[in-house]
């Protein structure tokens, strides 16, 4: 099973960092995350959102796997978010 993950360039880093390798940087690859069988969560920034029509986006939210988990647009904070959901601590 598998975690992925779509954001900016800044946020991505830090996952990237952390040994997450379904890194995505464009708001499209939400959709086909929607029907992988081995991603079990995305984390995405809110301000991916805004590329999308009204039913997509409740199918995000209403999405148990992969479980969609909506993350804020800073890096800020992002290493406890990472240490929480992955048990990984970065220093």
């Amino acid at each position: 099973m598998k975690i992925a993950v779509v954001s900016d360039f800044d946020v991505s880093l830090g996952f990237r960092l952390a040994g997450i390798k379904e890194v995505y940087n464009r708001p499209e690859a939400m959709k086909a995350l929607i029907n992988r069988d081995d991603i079990v969560a995305v984390f995405f920034q809110s301000k991916m959102l805004k590329a999308f029509d009204k039913s997509t986006i409740k199918k995000i939210h209403s999405s148990i796997q992969p479980a969609f988990v909506q993350i804020e647009g800073t890096s800020e904070g992002l290493g406890n978010l990472i240490s929480d959901v992955l048990g990984v601590v970065i220093k």
